[in-house]
Formats: structure tokens, C-alpha cells, sequence
């Protein structure tokens, strides 16, 4: 599954299918979750090191959970329970059988899973058109990613893959993990193109930190 085709377009429809306007700010995603959506919804103080999970419960019915183990702010719990409504949408048939945890993911076909449940999280919570009203004429800088942040209400990891996602600039984002170890790149679409045509970008990386 390609996610930056995919993910987005699922994204949209479920919106659409929530009663939410192409510009609408998500405001309570757990009444989205719990009412409109009709999923079973619960968090609590879990051991286990995830973030969210999801799971089928049979009859047609899922379940997102939500850990409070890592309740660091209303922003990534935000992001965390859009994710998980992501791999419903996206991964409902591999729910069947398995339940979803986000969490670091050393198996390659889970992994692949999480970066597309992050990209529908991302396009579910800031949508493109409203992205690209906030975003034009911008460059990637603190500024402007702390502005969509603001407004959409989303970590600056969702605010930077929005802006990678939309921009016209040639840039792109590396996810390390603890051991700064490359986890995945995103780059922007120009930058695809230049490196596709045999064009060498060279670039400084400065003032490095963890934006999850």
C-alpha cells in the first residue's frame, strides 16, 4: 500500500462520513470515536509500553484504547487515537485476526502499517485544502509548523508531515528512533522529482531533536 496515495483519500472519506467539513478543526475526536463513529472507546493506565491499540470485538464492532500510561499532551493523545481510527479504516481485515498497538515496531510489514495509520492520522486531523490555506508561501521553518500545530491542534510530527506532504519546496523529514537509527524518510514531492532526475541536493541538517 502506497500510504501517501491511500491513507489520504480514506482519510477524507471518513471525515465525510463523520458530518466533518473540508475545514472543520477536529474538535472532541472521542465523541467522533465513541458517538458518531460507534466504536467502543477506553483508556486507562495500561503497563504494557504502547500508545493506543485497536481491535475488532466481533459483530462488526471495533475497540480503540488508550493508553494513559503516556498521556503527554492533548496533542499526541489526539494523534494516537486518530492513528488508531486509521488502522481500522486502512487494516480492518488484518484487525480480525490481530489486535493494533502503536508502538516502536521492529517487524517490517507492522511497521509499514503504522507509517500509513500516521499519514491517515496526519490528513484525518489537518486535510489538505486547509493545510495548503495555512501553508502558502511558507517555508519550513519553527514558525510556520508551530502555527499548523496550533491550529489544527497536532503535534509538530503531524505538522511537519503536512507540510512535507503539501509543500513545493525541496526538503524532506528522517525518523530516527532512540539509537538514531534512520526509521523511514518522507520527502517532499519536487524533491522525489529532482532526485529521479539525476539531480544532487545537498543540504546542512542543524539544531536536530525529537519532535514525536
Amino acid at each position: 500500500m502506497n500510504a501517501s496515495i491511500i491513507a489520504p483519500a480514506y482519510a477524507n472519506d471518513v471525515r465525510e462520513e463523520l458530518g466533518l467539513k473540508n475545514h472543520e478543526v477536529v474538535e472532541d475526536i472521542i465523541q467522533l470515536i465513541n458517538v458518531k463513529a460507534g466504536y467502543e472507546y477506553e483508556e486507562s493506565i495500561f503497563s504494557e509500553p504502547f500508545y493506543g491499540s485497536s481491535e475488532y470485538k466481533g459483530n462488526g464492532q471495533f475497540k480503540i484504547t488508550y493508553n494513559l500510561k503516556f498521556d503527554w499532551n492533548v496533542a499526541f493523545k489526539r494523534f494516537t487515537l486518530a492513528h488508531e481510527l486509521g488502522h481500522i479504516s486502512l487494516h480492518h481485515e488484518y484487525l480480525r485476526e490481530h489486535i493494533l498497538h502503536r508502538c516502536f515496531a521492529h517487524d517490517q510489514f507492522i511497521k509499514q502499517m503504522e507509517i500509513d495509520a500516521d499519514c491517515f492520522a496526519a490528513n484525518f486531523l489537518a486535510p489538505s485544502k486547509a493545510c495548503e490555506l495555512l501553508l502558502s508561501g511558507k517555508d519550513l521553518v519553527p514558525a510556520t509548523i508551530k502555527a499548523l500545530a496550533d491550529h489544527f491542534i497536532i503535534s509538530t510530527y503531524a505538522a511537519v508531515l503536512r507540510f512535507i506532504d503539501l509543500t513545493d519546496l525541496v526538503c524532506s523529514i528522517i525518523v530516527c528512533n532512540s539509537n538514531f537509527k534512520t526509521e523511514y524518510e518522507r520527502r517532499s514531492t519536487r524533491m522525489e522529482q529532482m532526485l529521479k532526475h539525476g539531480h544532487v541536493i545537498h543540504g546542512v541538517i542543524s539544531n536536530c531533536r525529537y519532535i514525536y
